[in-house]
């Protein structure tokens, strides 16, 4: 079980609880004072962007967090935004080659270049896989 199905989980028998309180009379307001909370800028797209120049610890926990149900994390590529589901870290024998570019191409996975590695990019929304030699933002 994932962290959000235990969340989700949870938070179905507490609606059940708060929706008896409200029906019932016996629910406790806390009015909160402005000076206590808190204010969040809104995520935006760039959020979600991988940035092949993190470590491939970094890319590979950006695409855990921003995985399904969640909107994604993604890459620029070809001037299109493409959403990336999964990764996995991997070895990287070339120290000397930019982060960014394709080192391998396969079927439907490839191998990208991080600052420390390389990331394989198992599932995604590409229609057209990325081939060796090429660059992804």
């Amino acid at each position: 079980m994932t962290l959000y199905q235990k969340i989700a989980s949870v938070a179905k028998e507490q609606i059940k609880e708060i929706c008896i309180s409200l029906n019932t009379g016996s629910i406790k307001r806390i009015s909160q004072k402005d000076q206590n909370g808190n204010i969040w800028r809104k995520r935006t797209i760039a959020d979600g962007k991988i940035d092949f120049r993190m470590t491939s610890d970094g890319i590979y926990n950006l695409v855990r967090a921003l995985a399904r149900p969640y909107p994604g994390a993604h890459v620029e590529y070809k001037g299109n935004i493409i959403k990336v589901w999964k990764v996995r870290k991997t070895m990287c024998d070339y120290v000397n080659i930019e982060s960014g570019k394709v080192l391998s191409s396969r079927d439907s996975t490839f191998v990208v270049k991080t600052c420390d590695g390389a990331i394989e990019i198992l599932e995604h929304d590409f229609v057209n896989i990325p081939t060796k030699g090429e660059y992804i933002l």
